[in-house]
C-alpha cells in the first residue's frame, strides 16, 4: 500500500466517522507520526489544504511551481516566515522526520 493510499484510507475512515474535515486532517498527521514511531516508513505526499491540520503544527506549505515555505494556520490565515506574512497554498505535507543522531555503536 504507498503512503498517499495510507493517507486516504486514514482520512476517508475519520470523515466517514463523523470527523470535521480539519480534525480529520489533524488526526492523520498523529496516526502518521504513530505509525512511523511504531517503525513503519510512511512517505508523505503532497496533499491538499483540506485535510490541513489547522492547530498551528508547523508544516510545508506550497503552490503550483512554487518552493516549499515551513508555515503554520494562524487567526484564520496560512502564514510563514519570522512576520507571518500570510500565504495562499494549495498543498501541503508533514515536516520530515529529523536523522538520529549517531550512537556509539553506529560509529
Amino acid at each position: 500500500m504507498s503512503a498517499r493510499d495510507v493517507n486516504d484510507v486514514i482520512y476517508s475512515t475519520l470523515r466517514d466517522r463523523g470527523l470535521a474535515a480539519d480534525r480529520a486532517g489533524q488526526m492523520t498527521v498523529v496516526l502518521q507520526s504513530a505509525l512511523t514511531a511504531a517503525g513503519y516508513v510512511i512517505e508523505r505526499d503532497w496533499q491538499t489544504m483540506e485535510t490541513a491540520p489547522r492547530d498551528r503544527i508547523s508544516m510545508l506549505l506550497t503552490r503550483a511551481s512554487l518552493v516549499p515555505v515551513f508555515g503554520w494556520w494562524h487567526r484564520g490565515q496560512w502564514r510563514h516566515g519570522p512576520k507571518g506574512t500570510p500565504i495562499f497554498p494549495t498543498h501541503w505535507r508533514p515536516l520530515p522526520t529529523p536523522p538520529q543522531e549517531a550512537t556509539d555503536d553506529a560509529k
